[in-house]
């Protein structure tokens, strides 16, 4: 009988997301998204990838940032730029960065601002180069 249960319960769980699909890229991992709205959904949340060390960032200037602050070989100062592709303050730290986030972009103080670093991971692909 616990098994009929289960079935029943996975049935209903297949028939309620007909019209959704299942994203298993970070950082959704798992959740449903509508159908009508997946090409959204992935333009917005994994369409920016590092090629290098497949770091997912959610917006082509993070993406940017993150090409320069990790992989380009050419940097010879460890200037870090905001996060705001409209400021134009530069750090010296990632400390600063953050404080810098909080205080004038109203960032959560959770929000990691060594996230251009780390990105999200994809494929499950261990981002040891950065």
């Amino acid at each position: 009988m616990v098994k009929r249960a289960r079935e029943e319960e996975s049935d209903r769980d297949a028939v309620s997301n007909i019209n959704n699909i299942l994203c298993t890229e970070p950082p959704c991992i798992n959740e449903w998204v509508p159908a009508d709205l997946y090409p959204s959904h992935v333009d917005l949340l994994h369409q920016y990838i590092c090629s290098e060390c497949f770091a997912n960032l959610t917006k082509e200037y993070w993406l940017k940032l993150h090409i320069e602050e990790c992989h380009n070989p050419f940097k010879t100062d460890t200037s870090l730029q905001c996060l705001e592709e409209d400021c134009p303050v530069v750090f010296t730290d990632i400390s600063r960065r953050h404080d810098h986030l909080m205080k004038i972009h109203h960032y959560s103080e959770h929000f990691s601002s060594d996230f251009i670093r780390t990105g999200y991971l994809t494929r499950g692909i261990s981002n040891q180069t950065v």
